[in-house]
């Protein structure tokens, strides 16, 4: 793994070396990590490169365990998009099967068959997909996740963060076949748990998608999900 020379500040690394102990200490994706602490790419590895410049054993072993884990995990990111595609490409001009019934695919869709974050769609280099292809699926993205590949979209996420115990308190409201229903809070802190439970990236979008699925009965909350990649 090549190391990026720019450094950040001893302070700033401190404050956030949690980031890269996160990812040694467990089995998410870098972009996961990120997203969920409101950071950016470039700023993760920075801090990779400030542990790689220190004199402390301690960051020296932990450079060794994350890149490590670039190298053998990360490095995967192509293979895996190559096997998701044909499948994803599929989701897309198809519609996907959802308790016996065909609807559009959407980003909650997305996450409930793949693990792998959207934001590697735009980091891939491999030969297998032509590149027309790939930026149909990051078109599809882009309609479909408004913030998807801005560079705001982490600013927006500092300004309107999205509070769990903020959203169960408002009450949403869905037309189902002409008829209006609005799950009760119960109803919503049950969908809640079911994407805590089951890893889903959570923000408004993925969370009004899944409360959607549910009102037009077509979320099974107790089914444990088995992600495809």
């Amino acid at each position: 793994m090549s190391i990026i020379k720019d450094k950040i500040s001893q302070k700033d690394y401190m404050e956030n070396r949690y980031l890269l102990e996160e990812y040694v200490n467990n089995e998410e994706y870098v972009f996961t990590i990120i997203k969920k602490y409101v950071k950016d790419y470039n700023f993760f590895m920075k801090l990779v490169a400030t542990a790689f410049y220190s004199n402390n054993s301690y960051d020296k072993e932990l450079f060794e365990k994350v890149s490590n884990l670039l190298a053998t995990k990360e490095y995967k990111i192509d293979t895996i998009i190559e096997n998701i595609y044909p499948l994803l490409k599929g989701y897309i001009e198809e519609g996907i099967e959802c308790e016996n019934e065909r609807v559009p695919f959407t980003i909650f869709d997305y996450y409930a068959n793949f693990n792998l974050p959207i934001e590697y769609f735009l980091l891939y280099k491999g030969e297998k997909i032509e590149q027309s292809k790939i930026e149909y699926i990051i078109l599809f993205f882009k309609k479909n996740y408004p913030w998807f590949g801005r560079r705001n979209f982490n600013y927006f996420k500092k300004v309107i963060p999205f509070n769990i115990n903020y959203e169960l308190k408002i009450e949403y409201t869905f037309d189902v076949n002409g008829k209006y229903v609005k799950p009760t809070l119960e109803e919503r802190e049950q969908v809640m748990n079911y994407l805590v439970e089951n890893k889903f990236p959570i923000d408004l979008i993925i969370y009004k998608q899944a409360l959607r699925r549910y009102a037009n009965g077509l979320l099974n909350i107790n089914h444990q999900l088995k992600r495809t990649f």
